[in-house]
């Protein structure tokens, strides 16, 4: 059984959330229309597009869920050293198989999923949401980010923070505050990446057919 939260300060506990003795699993609930926006291959174009397009700051920490599960690791280890899941979901897109680990937990008092992604059964992005966060917490757990990578604090809605592996964290601050950590480099971003730019040539060449049938019906 897990150990009970000590503290009902997040602030004070999110600075140690990679700990698992700090975190206890919540009732389970039917979370699969939470996870069903990643059965199209766009979701992850769009964190794909997040990650790159902003600027960049670098640090020299290394980015990881904990020193004991980093990106590539095995969805078997995973699921042995972390609490319960609540929802595991897998998709197949276009020769692209995912599957996706969701944990619902408390940290500090707190309710926060976690998004753990898997492509070859190999994690390459992970995500914390928390949907209940106050404007005050949200600001700290930005100083904490930064504070953890050793990084000026600045603006994080327009910078990504990337390590020497060009692992990188980038923050989202809407009706939920998410931080989402990306693999950059794995292979499963350059299959997408041959995905893109073979249904561009495709609608070019599409567009060029028509074009040419307008042309000759002249």
């Amino acid at each position: 059984m897990l150990r009970k939260l000590r503290n009902s300060n997040i602030i004070e506990k999110i600075s140690d959330w990679f700990s698992l003795n700090n975190i206890i699993t919540t009732s389970h609930y039917n979370y699969a229309d939470t996870l069903e926006k990643y059965s199209e291959l766009r979701a992850y174009n769009d964190i794909s597009d997040k990650t790159l397009s902003r600027r960049r700051i670098t640090t020299k920490i290394p980015i990881e869920y904990s020193p004991f599960i980093q990106f590539g690791e095995h969805l078997r280890k995973i699921k042995k050293v972390m609490p319960k899941r609540t929802h595991l979901a897998s998709f197949h897109t276009r020769g692209l198989s995912r599957k996706v680990l969701l944990y619902r937990v408390k940290i500090a008092g707190q309710n926060v999923k976690i998004e753990m992604h898997f492509y070859k059964n190999r994690l390459f992005f992970f995500k914390y949401i928390f949907s209940y966060a106050k404007p005050s917490e949200r600001k700290e757990l930005i100083k904490l980010l930064s504070k953890k990578y050793q990084i000026p604090n600045l603006d994080l809605s327009v910078h990504s923070i990337f390590d020497h592996n060009q692992n990188s964290i980038y923050v989202e601050d809407y009706t939920e505050f998410t931080l989402s950590y990306t693999e950059t480099k794995n292979d499963f971003f350059n299959q997408l990446e041959e995905i893109k730019l073979h249904d561009h040539r495709q609608m070019v060449a599409s567009y060029n057919l028509k074009a040419q049938t307008l042309f000759s019906s002249l």
